[in-house]
């Protein structure tokens, strides 16, 4: 009747819908075509941009058609003057905008971004269009981050961005605690805030108290819940660097069949050695083979197996090795990884930090440990997470002392608080025992 609204039948709807699919997908797939065609024969065209950029907008993870984008932009880089070249980047952070919406976790549409940034950067153009610009950029990823907190594109592209854009750091420092103090949950925030710290620390912008800082600030995070594993992960990495900054530099020479080490703090190696392990092989240790010279201890492994390992891992030119050594009362061994210098075909580590000179065994570690012990008592040896990370403390402190405990709480653990992980608690238990035997 006039004046009413035909109601369509479910049928009617259906072949609807179906004519709408296939006229999307005689166009996408004609779009396609043609971009691809452009690809093989290296066409370079506005036609080009358009019908990628529609492809795009529906599917940004196809990078085919990101890499045509760039080769069509640096094409018309040779003949565009600068107002043009502007518009065009500035085009692309537009599209790659629209993309992440649609896509936050596109790696392809992120990747294409950095490369649009670091071109205008080049010459300069974020000084004249704000979108172009690095600080533009770390405000777009705070709103990113505020509507996906837990986005490790969004953080991975952040931190591409402080670094590239040469922004202040200790800045970046502040907006992770607001990230952490907001949610301790959010483990890509604590991430972040370690590989800043690294950094900062390497560039002398920070020294030692950022341990302290950042052992109170992962006390209150495991006081609020100690359930939650993303600040217990972050004291793992934060213990495993503070042990690993007993040796400054690790040196591994295939000529000499030699190791050498220099240490951040003064140490009788020939004492104090147990083992060493090359990617979980046991190398034969002599303590007459070990010796200081000019500050730096050498560790001479020439005999007839060494020899085998040692030239069976020069042949395989592998870009990393891990080293692993045992010390007196560490409880676990200390784990380095080792990069391929090529030209002196030596194997290479030098620590990140050197928290040795403010004595974190005897002053920092040791209240932490009351802390966290404390805590355990509030959570009457109920928790798995705050046990084992007892665990782990009291091995760096000192094993030796510590051995009953802690060999009764990996027991407790195994048999009373977590027993589907049983075996994993044994299994450290017999490491341990094995290793300070």
């Amino acid at each position: 009747m006039h004046g009413r609204l035909k109601v369509r039948t479910t049928e009617e709807q259906a072949e609807r819908k179906r004519l709408e699919r296939e006229k999307k997908l005689k166009a996408y797939k004609y779009a396609m075509s043609e971009c691809l065609s452009r690809v093989e024969k290296k066409t370079y065209d506005d036609s080009g941009l358009k019908l990628s950029e529609e492809i795009l907008i529906s599917n940004p993870d196809i990078q085919t058609l990101w890499n045509l984008r760039k080769n069509t932009i640096i094409f018309f880089d040779e003949t565009f003057n600068e107002e043009n070249m502007i518009k065009m980047l500035t085009n692309e952070m537009t599209l790659t905008e629209i993309c992440l919406k649609k896509n936050p976790k596109s790696y392809p549409t992120w990747y294409h971004r950095q490369w649009s940034l670091l071109r205008a950067d080049c010459r300069k153009f974020g000084e004249k269009n704000q979108i172009l610009s690095w600080k533009n950029e770390l405000n777009l990823c705070s709103k990113f981050l505020n509507q996906d907190e837990r986005n490790f594109h969004c953080w991975r592209h952040r931190f591409f961005v402080v670094k590239h854009g040469n922004l202040e750091k200790k800045n970046e420092l502040d907006f992770t605690f607001e990230k952490i103090s907001s949610n301790f949950s959010n483990y890509s925030s604590w991430h972040y805030r370690n590989k800043l710290i690294e950094q900062l620390y390497y560039e002398n912008q920070i020294d030692n108290e950022i341990f302290k800082t950042e052992l109170n600030l992962i006390e209150n995070a495991v006081f609020t819940d100690p359930n939650d594993q993303s600040a217990w992960i972050y004291q793992k990495w934060l213990l495993l660097e503070h042990q690993k900054s007993l040796v400054r530099e690790l040196l591994m020479d295939f000529t000499n069949r030699s190791i050498y080490f220099k240490l951040n703090k003064e140490m009788d190696l020939i004492k104090n050695f147990r083992f060493i392990k090359l990617n979980n092989l046991n190398f034969k240790f002599d303590e007459s083979n070990c010796k200081l010279e000019n500050n730096c201890w050498k560790v001479d492994l020439k005999d007839d197996r060494n020899d085998r390992i040692f030239k069976n891992f020069s042949e395989s030119n592998h870009s990393q090795v891990k080293i692993e050594i045992m010390i007196r009362n560490c409880g676990f061994p200390i784990e380095f990884l080792l990069d391929l210098n090529v030209e002196k075909n030596v194997y290479e580590f030098k620590s990140k930090f050197q928290m040795h000179d403010l004595k974190l065994d005897s002053e920092i570690l040791s209240n932490h440990f009351k802390n966290i012990k404390e805590l355990n008592q509030f959570e009457k040896e109920n928790s798995k997470w705050c046990m084992l990370k007892l665990v782990e403390l009291m091995c760096i402190m000192d094993y030796n002392q510590y051995k009953e405990t802690i060999i009764s709480y990996l027991d407790k653990l195994a048999f009373q608080v977590d027993i589907f992980r049983k075996n994993y608690y044994l299994d450290i238990k017999q490491k341990l025992i094995e290793n300070n035997s």
